[in-house]
């Protein structure tokens, strides 16, 4: 969570995929929960296996993907709409 926070986590926006090109349609994800919103969740299994482009925690990149997974931690924990 720190590394999400503070753009440490090594995750590279350049290398994040964009859903709409690798899932063309929903009937190849896997099913979402009711309270979270289709195009956050089609972004976050889009991107799960992404490569870390430097390890946790060695150099500040901002990245908007580690947000997005914060809000899913939140979302998860808390049972809320993830909009």
């Amino acid at each position: 969570m720190h590394h999400l926070l503070t753009h440490t986590s090594g995750v590279d926006d350049e290398s994040l995929t964009d859903p709409f090109e690798t899932h063309a349609n929903d009937d190849d994800l896997p099913p979402r929960d009711d309270n979270q919103h289709p195009r956050i969740h089609e972004y976050l299994i889009a991107n799960y296996e992404v490569l870390l482009s430097k390890p946790p925690g060695e150099e500040m990149a901002y990245c908007s993907y580690g947000y997005t997974l914060l809000g899913e931690i939140i979302r998860r924990i808390s049972g809320r709409i993830n909009y």
